[in-house]
């Protein structure tokens, strides 16, 4: 709830973790209603001034729960070991 006694509020812009940032009216439904990304509200009035909020998220997501961290480094041991064996080879032939 956000008021402005002097020009009044224009309109609200929400940014859920990585998504872009919305214009938002109330009520806004959350799109992540699993809450483990930190939200962001801005008010911004008629005059153009502006006041952040952050609203940490409830449910973290831990590192080790990112499959995608799993994803890279195994992608770069892969990437590795090809590149080791081709090297292997190649001192191997001389």
């Amino acid at each position: 709830s956000t008021q402005d006694k002097g020009t009044g509020i224009d309109h609200y812009e929400v940014k859920e973790g990585y998504r872009l940032s919305v214009e938002a009216k109330s009520p806004y439904v959350l799109k992540n209603q699993n809450l483990d990304k930190e939200i962001v509200v801005k008010a911004i009035d008629r005059a153009g001034n502006e006041r952040k909020v952050v609203v940490a998220s409830l449910y973290p997501v831990e590192w080790y729960e990112n499959y995608w961290i799993f994803a890279i480094i195994i992608s770069a041991l892969i990437i590795l070991y090809f590149f080791w064996k081709y090297q292997w080879k190649k001192s191997k032939q001389k």
